[in-house]
């Protein structure tokens, strides 16, 4: 349970520094690096990048299910049952 607790912590901790990280950059260094057509060009890519991988993406949990062989075939063969 202790060591449960500690990945628990650590991750969380990794997770706050991101979301610090991801708003310093949002809100206060892209905005002087970068022109408001250039910001604008930057966050376009980045979401049609994820609509892209979306839409590639889209069936893939549904073919992972259906190539998937049996459990119950593969303890009988390594030796499990």
């Amino acid at each position: 349970m202790n060591n449960a607790k500690k990945q628990i912590s650590s991750s969380a901790l990794i997770n706050l520094v991101g979301i610090l990280l991801g708003a310093a950059l949002n809100l206060w260094l892209l905005p002087k690096l970068f022109s408001t057509e250039e910001l604008g060009m930057y966050r376009w890519m980045e979401r049609s990048a994820v609509l892209l991988s979306n839409i590639l993406l889209f069936g893939v949990h549904r073919s992972f299910t259906k190539f998937h062989s049996d459990p119950s075939k593969d303890k009988n063969r390594i030796g499990l049952t």
